[in-house]
């Protein structure tokens, strides 16, 4: 298995309530799937980018560890999507 450890930039931007400890829900932009920022992207690079921010918001972190394998069954994307979309998100500032 192929661990990876991910940290959201600007995580307060999708998480801006720190008074709730354990939300059902994370921010985007209404704007976010027409975002010039996210103009390469592919539909499902941009579920799994959705799919990280998911993952940050259920763990209360920035900072995520998991398995390219275990997202890619879990979000319905093949790993080389996922790997691509983290290529993508790091040149964009979005991921570390």
């Amino acid at each position: 298995m192929t661990e990876v450890e991910v940290t959201i930039l600007n995580w307060e931007k999708y998480h801006p309530r720190k008074d709730v400890s354990n939300p059902s829900w994370l921010r985007l932009q209404n704007r976010m799937w027409n975002d010039s920022q996210f103009f390469a992207f592919a539909a499902e690079e941009l579920w799994v980018w959705i799919c990280l921010l998911s993952i940050a918001s259920q763990k209360q972190s920035p900072v995520i560890g998991f398995s390219l394998e275990w997202l890619s069954q879990e979000s319905k994307a093949k790993v080389k999507v996922i790997e691509i979309t983290l290529e993508k998100l790091t040149r964009n500032g979005c991921v570390t």
